[in-house]
């Protein structure tokens, strides 16, 4: 469904033709183009001006996550596996509305949750039970790891400054920041 931002007003009802939609963004390339994700590990490109589907990729396995920032060149796709962990696939953004070029896949061994990407796209922010692991988006390295004595369920990160916000099961949250990954 489409609302308007000026008075909520319902504008368009789309069906998508997918199962469950797990990602929405306008294309960082084209205003008129809405990027679609969704548990049947495909990726979709629609016109927004005739609601047109312009291209389908089917990824493989289910899309979790869609992560866009407008300061990177590239993409990036959540998967995860059904016993296996998560993959991150690079689509470069000057491909987007043909879903050409996939760039590379990064394989991370365990199942986690709540990715984040940086509003510089520098980083990849993302948890597994207790831990927050942070990714280089440029080399695809884990570069650093904080450990909490509770589960993870949050991840927030600041739009301008390298701080991040976690927050547990019972409620508690950590300010940390990123590079240093450590406790402010």
């Amino acid at each position: 469904m489409v609302y308007s931002t000026r008075n909520a007003a319902l504008l368009h009802v789309q069906k998508l033709g997918c199962s469950e939609v797990t990602g929405l963004s306008p294309s960082p390339t084209n205003s008129q183009q809405l990027l679609v994700t969704s548990r049947d590990g495909t990726l979709s490109v629609w016109d927004m001006t005739d609601w047109t589907l312009m291209k389908r990729l089917t990824v493989g396995s289910s899309v979790s996550h869609l992560l866009i920032s407008r300061s990177t060149e590239h993409i990036f796709l959540v998967t995860r596996g059904t016993e296996s962990g998560n993959t991150i696939t690079t689509i470069q953004k000057h491909c987007a509305a043909t879903l050409s070029h996939i760039s590379n896949s990064l394989t991370i061994k365990k199942p986690c949750d709540n990715f984040r990407i940086s509003s510089c796209g520098n980083f990849i922010m993302f948890t597994r039970d207790t831990r927050v692991r942070v990714i280089n988006t440029s080399t695809c390295a884990t570069f650093t790891r904080f450990t909490h004595d509770m589960d993870l369920c949050a991840v927030a990160l600041h739009p301008t400054r390298n701080l991040a916000a976690v927050a547990d099961v019972n409620g508690g949250f950590v300010y940390l920041t990123i590079g240093l990954l450590r406790v402010v």
